[in-house]
């Protein structure tokens, strides 16, 4: 009976350091991986683009760029947001910083502006983004320079399967819009906190 007491008390022991070792790697570990992604990010933000080539018959569709690359910048003042925004929403793209949704419109073109970012571990990226009311501000800047500015028009919760969100704010008619998602509550994936905003401006250069 005691050597049974023993057993399990170690394996409850043991249990325990691994749980706190999870918990110590979603908080600390998880960060650390993207802050480096970030500041390698940041480097290639900074590199100048290459020079446009010359359109000698009809242009083609461009291809999205490679998952994990560097697509915008978003900042939100109200909350301390600043990151290079990543192509893809994988685990992997996400790792990195806010991920950009294929498939959705880029900042400052025709639709909806599509990003989502974590909001537990991985550098709490979006992690206050349940702050942001009406009229908040976001800044989504392209490489080579070009600013766009969005109001926040509404927020919502939905379902994880729900991709209509990515549509933009059907109360809103704008041409350019932009949706931002996150799990919410914090610390689960049970649903997603949506915010939607509208582009307001021509480019700021």
């Amino acid at each position: 009976m005691v050597r049974a007491l023993r057993i399990a008390g170690n394996v409850f022991i043991l249990l325990g350091l691994t749980f706190l070792f999870f918990v110590v790697y979603e908080v600390y570990g998880t960060s650390a991986i993207t802050k480096q992604a970030q500041a390698a990010l940041a480097i290639e933000w900074e590199r100048p683009l290459p020079p446009a080539p010359t359109q000698t018959a009809e242009p083609e569709e461009a291809p999205p760029p490679p998952p994990g690359s560097a697509v915008a910048r978003i900042v939100i003042p109200k909350i301390g947001v600043d990151w290079i925004v990543v192509e893809g929403v994988s685990l992997d793209s996400l790792a990195k910083g806010p991920g950009h949704y294929t498939g959705t419109a880029y900042p400052g073109e025709l639709g909806t502006v599509g990003i989502a970012g974590h909001r537990t571990g991985w550098n709490f990226i979006f992690a206050d983004l349940d702050q942001l009311q009406k009229g908040d501000t976001i800044i989504l800047e392209r490489r080579g320079g070009k600013r766009f500015t969005y109001r926040v028009t509404d927020t919502t919760i939905v379902k994880p399967g729900n991709v209509s969100v990515l549509n933009g704010d059907p109360n809103s008619s704008a041409l350019k819009a932009l949706t931002l998602t996150t799990c919410t509550p914090k610390y689960t994936s049970l649903e997603r906190l949506i915010v939607w905003a509208d582009q307001v401006d021509p480019p700021l250069s």
